[in-house]
C-alpha cells in the first residue's frame, strides 16, 4: 500500500464518534440465519494536515473501509471509482471478491488464484507498547516491506491490533492472519488507516453468500488507479516513472517541473517538501527540485504546526527550526515533536520527556510512556499502567489495566478488569468503572456503551447522560 498516497487528503481530525462494544464470542449454531459480529469503520490516518486533494473521493472524515469479523466469517467492503466487497469463510476457507456495480465476483480462492502472501512479511511484536483506539486497548506488531532487502532503509509498518476482536484479513492484507486479534490501525510514517468506530450488530448470513444474479469471471476489468498522481500542495502533484519507479513533481495541467529523481516526496508546507534521493538520504526541496536543505539526513520530518523538523544524523535523532538552526542536538536514540510543551525522547532504550529548554522534565528511567499532556505522564510498567504527575514525578494512580489522557486536561480514560471509568488529575475515580466500552473525553462528552443493557449513550463530565453531539 502506498500510504505517501494518502498524503494530500485534508486532515480535519474531529472527535472521533465512538460506540464501543466488547468482544462477545459468537457460539451461534450454522443454521442461524444472523450472527453477531463487530464491524470496523475505518478512516483515514494522517500525519499532518493537508490541502484539499483532487482526483479521489473521500475526506479525512470519511469511512474508507469497513470490515465485519467473527469466529466464522469475514467481510470487507470499500467504495470508490468501483465497489468491492470480499466475502471470506473462515471454517472452508472460501473467499470471494464481489463487484455489484457489475453483479461479477471471482472466486479467490488458493486453486485459482496466486498463493498468498502470509509468509511474505514477516511481523516483529513490540513489547510494552500499547494505545487505545476506539475504546480498545491495542498492541503493537511492525513489520518491514523491505526485510529481503537489508542494504536499503526499511519502510517499517506500524499495526495495533486488539485481541478482543476476532482477526480481520484481507486481499494484499492477507498477512494479519498472522496477529492474534484485529488490527485497528495499519499505517507507515503515521499515514494509513485507523478504526473510527467499532460496533457490535447481527448480521444475516445471506450477506456472506455470492448472490445468486452474479456471474463469475476470471477478473475485473482493470480501472485507472485513484492515487496515481498524489497532491502535494495546490497545483503541485507528484507522479511516478513506470520504468524506474522513482518520484518527480509536475504541475495540474500535467507540466513536469521536476524529473523523477525522487524515492519519497511528502506533503509541502509554504512551497517546500521533505524528499528523499536515491541512496534514500533526506532534504528539502522547492516546487522546482532546488534543494533547500541538503541530502544528507537518515531520516527528516518536518512538523508545520510546530514549524520544525525531527531529523537523524549518525543513527542519533534531533530536532531542528525550519531555518535548520539546531533546538535540540541529534543525540537520542529517538526523539519526537514538541506536543502540549514537551517532546517525548529514547536514551539507552528508556523513555523521558524533554522541556522546550531541552532539558529533561522527565529523566529517561521509563520502560515505556504511553501517553502525556501538559501535567502528567503515563507509563507501562510489568503490563500495568501508571500515571504520574511532570512536576514533582508522583506516581498519582497506578496498577491499572489502562489509562489514557483526553481532551479535557483533569480526566483521564481508565479501565479495571474489564471495565472503563474515568479519573481525575489526583488519580481519584470520578465516573465508576462500569463501561464495557468508553471513548476518550472530546468537547466535554464521551461516549460509553453498557454490555449488560446493550445500551449506547453520551456522558459529560459529571458522568451524566446527555444528548449525542451535533457536527
Amino acid at each position: 500500500m502506498n500510504y505517501a498516497s494518502l498524503l494530500y487528503i485534508k486532515a480535519n481530525m474531529k472527535k472521533i464518534l465512538v460506540v464501543c462494544s466488547v468482544f462477545l464470542l459468537c457460539t451461534m449454531a450454522a443454521f442461524a440465519q444472523s450472527q453477531k459480529f463487530h464491524r470496523i469503520d475505518y478512516k483515514i490516518l494522517l500525519s499532518a494536515d493537508a490541502g484539499d486533494g483532487e482526483g479521489i473521493d473521500a475526506s479525512a472524515d470519511d469511512i474508507i473501509l469497513q470490515g465485519w469479523t467473527n469466529p466464522n466469517y469475514i467481510k470487507i467492503q470499500s467504495d470508490g471509482e468501483m465497489e468491492t466487497i470480499i466475502i471470506h469463510n473462515r471454517k472452508n476457507r472460501q473467499t470471494y471478491f464481489l463487484y455489484p456495480e457489475h453483479e461479477q465476483y471471482v472466486d479467490a480462492n488458493p486453486e485459482n488464484t496466486a498463493s498468498a502472501t502470509t509468509d511474505e512479511y514477516p511481523i516483529k511484536y513490540i513489547a510494552g507498547q500499547q494505545k487505545n483506539i476506539a475504546g480498545y486497548a491495542c498492541k503493537l506488531a511492525q513489520l518491514n516491506l523491505r526485510h529481503d532487502t537489508p542494504e536499503e532503509d526499511p519502510i517499517i509498518v506500524d499495526i495495533w491490533y486488539t485481541e478482543k476482536i476476532p482477526v480481520l484479513y484481507w486481499g494484499d492484507f492477507d498477512y494479519l492472519e498472522k496477529l492474534p486479534g484485529a488490527a485497528l490501525s495499519i499505517s507507515s510514517s503515521g499515514n494509513g488507516f485507523i478504526a473510527a468506530n467499532v460496533i457490535a450488530e447481527n448480521v444475516e448470513l445471506s450477506q456472506f453468500e455470492v448472490p445468486e444474479n452474479y456471474t463469475e469471471v476470471d477478473n475485473v476489468e482493470d480501472y485507472e488507479d485513484l492515487y496515481a498522481d498524489t497532491q502535494l500542495e495546490e497545483n503541485l502533484f507528484q507522479y511516478t516513472d513506470e520504468e524506474t519507479s522513482l518520484i518527480g513533481l509536475k504541475d495540474g495541467e500535467d507540466n513536469l517541473l521536476t524529473e523523477a529523481i525522487y524515492t519519497t516526496v511528502a506533503e509541502f508546507h509554504a512551497g517546500q517538501g521533505v524528499a528523499s534521493n536515491g541512496d534514500y538520504k533526506y532534504g528539502v526541496i522547492d516546487r522546482q527540485g532546488k534543494v533547500v536543505i541538503p541530502f544528507e539526513y537518515e531520516y527528516l520530518s518536518f512538523n508545520p504546526d510546530a514549524a520544525q523538523y525531527v531529523f537523524s544524523k549518525d543513527e542519533k535523532f534531533g530536532i531542528m527550526d525550519a531555518n535548520r538552526k539546531v533546538l535540540i542536538a541529534p543525540k537520542y536514540d529517538m526523539i519526537n515533536f514538541f506536543n502540549k510543551g514537551f517532546a517525548q525522547f529514547t536514551e539507552n532504550e528508556k523513555n523521558g520527556l524533554l522541556n522546550l529548554k531541552g532539558e529533561a522534565a522527565v529523566p529517561a528511567n521509563y520502560e515505556t510512556i504511553i501517553d502525556y499532556n501538559g501535567t502528567h505522564f503515563i507509563t507501562i510498567e510489568n503490563e500495568r499502567y501508571h500515571m504520574y504527575t511532570i512536576q514533582g514525578l508522583r506516581k498519582v494512580a497506578t496498577n491499572l489495566d489502562y489509562i489514557g489522557c483526553t481532551e479535557e486536561p483533569n480526566i483521564f480514560i481508565a479501565m479495571k478488569g474489564d471495565k472503563y471509568g474515568y479519573i481525575d488529575h489526583t488519580g481519584k475515580l470520578i465516573i465508576p468503572f462500569k463501561y464495557s466500552g468508553a471513548t476518550l473525553f472530546s468537547d466535554g462528552v464521551a461516549s460509553v456503551y453498557i454490555e449488560e443493557t446493550d445500551e449506547n449513550f453520551w456522558i459529560n463530565t459529571k458522568g451524566e447522560r446527555v444528548a449525542a453531539p451535533t457536527e
